[in-house]
């Protein structure tokens, strides 16, 4: 079977954060939240644009996806969350943009998890980030 093959298209960059959206080809996923570019410091800044492996992750609380091959960098995670302050350098999925009572961030976050881990049915899958 072929690895999935997704896109992360970063659309929007403020102070604070980083908003795009995952596709597989042309077809949208998700949104995405990530913290803004500041060197690829750890826990501060989002990855850089590339090609990773993204692997499942139970052994956490909770399912996640984890980035492999990250450059100086270790722990990357696609997981569940709303606002910019629950990031460490990880990467969130929501459904929309929108309000949390932290400020802005994404939407529905649980709701775009399943559709993602549904889209790569629990497998790992190849990411492109692009700028």
């Amino acid at each position: 079977m072929d690895m999935v093959e997704l896109t992360l298209e970063r659309i929007c960059r403020t102070e604070t954060e980083t908003y795009g959206f995952l596709r597989k080809g042309m077809v949208p996923i998700c949104l995405t939240l990530e913290l803004p570019w500041k060197k690829n410091q750890r826990y501060i800044s989002r990855i850089p644009a590339g090609q990773y492996v993204v692997e499942p992750d139970t052994t956490k609380k909770r399912s996640v996806f984890r980035l492999s091959n990250v450059p100086n960098r270790s722990g990357i995670l696609i997981h569940i969350g709303n606002h910019w302050t629950e990031i460490s350098g990880c990467i969130l999925v929501g459904t929309k943009f929108g309000v949390t009572s932290k400020g802005r961030g994404v939407l529905e976050s649980s709701r775009a998890f399943r559709t993602l881990t549904e889209i790569v049915a629990g497998s790992e899958f190849l990411l492109t980030i692009v700028d």
